[in-house]
């Protein structure tokens, strides 16, 4: 097979990255240079913000995230239901943090493959919402939800096979949510330290020692954002289907945290404002 050459182009871009990206999903997730000076020991060498400990946002992702918000609202308001909630972080926010770096011991939050911007998934937001709303009002049954024809026109129902159920679709629409532009938030790394890295690793073979060397973990946080929640519905909803969704988002936000590490306090945000 012949050798394989990258476009010019690309080329051009790789080799003029240097110290810098913009993007910080390719920053964090998949690009890494390495230092050539030691050509017996090639070692990774990281982009100057890896060292940092937190990201601000550039201009060019201020942008991003104007132009993302924009496309959000116009697909959101072709909905004949729609509410908008402006939740601000009142505690550090670890989305979807277990992702795999070529850094090493650090686990990256979710973040969007093409634009490199934070944000909370549609399916994070529909989970967080309904486990609450099944908490709040069928006593945390999830089999007394299924079987209220109300829960499943709001939420959907995924297909049982045993009782020969069909899966349905839901009336509500959870749109991906973005930080607001005008957000003075930042990355920031923040740190797990497993006193029994042994014990852990083979799964409680080792007993819990305190010969065992702490082995710090990094893992990326948000911190200071502002995001604006949109649900929407395809369908008609029951009366009582608004103020029901603003009490258990209140709740889902303050009390049960979205993300990982909530039961560390993370996750935790308040509802500012509340408009149709």
């Amino acid at each position: 097979m012949g050798q394989l050459f990258l476009p010019k182009e690309t080329t051009e871009l790789l080799n003029g990255l240097g110290s810098e990206m913009d993007n910080a999903y390719l920053g964090w997730y998949r690009y890494a240079s390495y230092d050539t000076q030691n050509q017996k020991k090639k070692k990774i060498k990281p982009f100057s913000y890896y060292s940092k400990r937190e990201r601000i946002f550039s201009k060019a992702d201020v942008d991003l995230l104007k132009t993302q918000n924009q496309r959000m609202s116009r697909i959101a308001q072709t909905m004949p239901f729609l509410q908008l909630y402006t939740i601000c972080q009142t505690s550090r926010w670890a989305i979807g943090i277990g992702g795999t770096s070529p850094y090493g011991n650090l686990q990256i939050i979710t973040l969007h493959p093409l634009y490199g911007l934070p944000y909370l998934p549609a399916s994070a937001l529909k989970g967080l919402i309904r486990r609450c709303w099944i908490d709040q009002y069928y006593e945390s049954s999830e089999s007394r939800a299924n079987k209220d024809p109300a829960f499943v026109h709001l939420f959907g129902f995924v297909e049982d096979r045993i009782n020969g159920d069909k899966s349905k679709k839901g009336a509500l629409i959870f749109f991906d949510s973005y930080p607001k532009a005008g957000s003075e938030g930042k990355l920031v790394k923040d740190i797990i330290t497993p006193h029994y890295p042994r014990y852990y690793d083979e799964f409680g073979k080792k007993p819990p020692t305190d010969d065992q060397s702490p082995i710090p973990i990094e893992f990326l946080c948000l911190e200071n954002f502002t995001f604006t929640i949109r649900i929407g519905a395809h369908l008609s909803l029951p009366a009582d289907t608004e103020d029901k969704l603003r009490d258990v988002i209140k709740r889902a936000f303050s009390e049960y945290g979205i993300g990982g590490k909530t039961a560390s306090g993370y996750g935790r945000g308040l509802i500012i404002s509340h408009d149709k």
